[in-house]
């Protein structure tokens, strides 16, 4: 039996998992799904839980359960603790040259599609197959996500707070998006004082994007009429092709849709910054860092393939207006 001191008491992990299982589906029962235990042995756990710690951890009802202030103070330590027990069975299964335990990767909606990550993963998986691999698409704050614990790595935009590390994979410029019967549709580019006009469906305060358009509208001086938020990208371009507002995303949404127009600013806003990142320095399992490093793989190759052709471009642009003229 594995236990841990708090205080002058002595708790199983095994009673942490299941606390933390109740938090994160606020449900005894689900709980007890996710765990493949009955219920009533959830709910014996969680009583012998508060009685050991002498709080009440979950407010109760009929039909919810939600955490009390003393059961968001311990989730926090629970996982913390729980993957600490992850990662030292990991590094010690690593020694001897095979990765196991699990693996939380945060996407966000708008991933460069040059990552290919599907193919990544495929990777991945034949290379560690005992790794137990979650994907969990981010709605909430990024780093929020990964400073819960939620996820080991997160892939979406750049710019990290202090604490986290951020490694960039890619920059992308922003473009403003438009229906394809909206007066500027057919331009090659547009200036960002042409948008004065125009009424805006935005994304959420939360995001990059908006912070940046944000900035962008300040230090041009022009107000931003908006009609919508909007925090799903195709629901959201949706609305555009439907003439109910523009907007101003980052390139690579166009994944997303076909009939809306994306047209470039001249000049250029400023880039959308795709990152890995992590909570501290290192990535913290086995899993996590070789996850980390094939990602980096990935984006060195790619970037190794466009210098080369920019190379070879160059060339052959400099060969024909070196080379002499046919009569």
């Amino acid at each position: 039996m594995v236990v841990i001191g708090i205080g002058d008491r002595a708790l199983e992990f095994r009673q942490l998992a299941l606390f933390v299982a109740v938090a994160e589906e606020r449900s005894f029962t689900r709980a007890a799904h996710r765990e493949h235990i009955v219920q009533s042995g959830v709910s014996a756990s969680i009583g012998a839980l508060e009685r050991e710690l002498g709080v009440t951890l979950f407010y109760r009802s009929k039909h919810h359960v939600d955490l009390t202030e003393a059961g968001k103070a311990l989730l926090v330590e629970a996982r913390r603790t729980l993957s600490a027990l992850a990662t030292a069975r990991a590094a010690a299964v690593a020694t001897g040259g095979w990765l196991s335990g699990s693996l939380t990767i945060g996407l966000i909606q708008t991933l460069p599609p040059e990552l290919e990550i599907p193919a990544l993963l495929r990777q991945f998986h034949r290379a560690h197959p005992a790794v137990s691999i979650s994907i969990q698409e981010l709605s909430d704050p990024l780093y929020d996500v990964v400073r819960r614990g939620a996820v080991d790595v997160a892939i979406g935009p750049g710019h990290a707070p202090p604490g986290f590390t951020a490694i960039p994979i890619g920059q992308y410029p922003l473009a403003f998006v438009c229906s394809d019967e909206h007066p500027l549709a057919n331009r090659r580019s547009v200036s960002f004082a042409a948008l004065r006009d125009d009424t805006f469906i935005n994304t959420p305060a939360s995001w990059l994007t908006t912070r940046l358009v944000d900035r962008a509208f300040a230090d041009a001086g022009i107000e931003r009429r908006s009609t919508f938020e909007v925090n799903r990208l195709p629901l959201l371009l949706d609305l555009v092709q439907e003439g109910l507002g523009v907007a101003i995303l980052p390139e690579i949404a166009a994944q997303f849709s076909s009939t809306v127009r994306f047209v470039s600013f001249r000049p250029a806003l400023a880039m959308w910054d795709a990152a890995i990142s992590f909570l501290g320095t290192t990535p913290a399992t086995p899993a996590a860092r070789a996850f980390v490093q094939l990602i980096l793989s990935k984006v060195a190759t790619r970037e190794a393939t466009v210098r080369r052709v920019t190379r070879r471009r160059t060339g052959a642009a400099s060969t024909r207006q070196d080379r002499p003229a046919l009569h």
